[in-house]
């Protein structure tokens, strides 16, 4: 196994007064997304953040995996324990951290699939960060974590050269068709010769 510190600070535009962001390798940064595409398993063993709401008040708070309705209000972000509240321009500096207990990172299931889309959403998010305020907020959310990774890859079989491998197929299939777009039309815009009146064939 192998396990890797995190650290990024997200900016985040809320649509419709929430937004959230999905706990996995691939939301937090270059160098964590390269080092989890040589494992097909990962968990999130620590999680903590904390918040600086740029317009008005805002909350952010993490719920276990990702449940069919996420809370999207300040009140519903507020009924999580591990949740923390800013009152934008109000508060000069950032909110308090917050670490994440460890039973709401571990989620439904003891280990997570890296490939994002490959599984079930719930076999490859392990938790979710949730943001809700005014709709024209903006929030920055600081978070600090680790990852652990098992079950290294073939070098063929990471999700970047699985994607590399779909793209170049995709390639091939669209350039079939427009090969055999150009086939059809010209068989289909072939005129076929005239002949004359004394036997004589002309070309239109």
């Amino acid at each position: 196994m192998v396990t890797a510190e995190f650290h990024e600070v997200l900016t985040v535009a809320l649509v419709a007064g929430a937004n959230n962001e999905i706990i996995r390798p691939d939301t937090f940064g270059t160098s964590i997304t390269a080092l989890s595409d040589g494992y097909d398993l990962f968990k999130c063993v620590r999680f903590s953040f904390r918040i600086f709401a740029l317009t008005t008040s805002a909350i952010a708070g993490v719920v276990s995996s990702v449940p069919n309705t996420l809370p999207t209000t300040i009140a519903t972000v507020s009924e999580l324990l591990d949740s923390v509240y800013h009152l934008g321009p109000q508060q000069t500096g950032w909110s308090e951290w917050v670490r994440v207990n460890g039973s709401v990172l571990a989620g439904p299931y003891p280990w997570y699939h890296t490939r994002a889309g490959t599984f079930l959403e719930t076999e490859s998010v392990p938790a979710t960060l949730v943001l809700a305020g005014s709709s024209t907020n903006t929030v920055v959310v600081e978070v600090r974590g680790t990852f652990t990774f098992k079950d290294p890859l073939p070098t063929s079989s990471t999700p970047s050269a699985l994607l590399l491998r779909a793209r170049a197929k995709q390639e091939e299939e669209q350039a079939a068709l427009v090969k055999r777009k150009a086939e059809l039309l010209k068989v289909l815009s072939y005129t076929p010769p005239v002949v004359g009146p004394a036997g004589g064939v002309s070309f239109p």
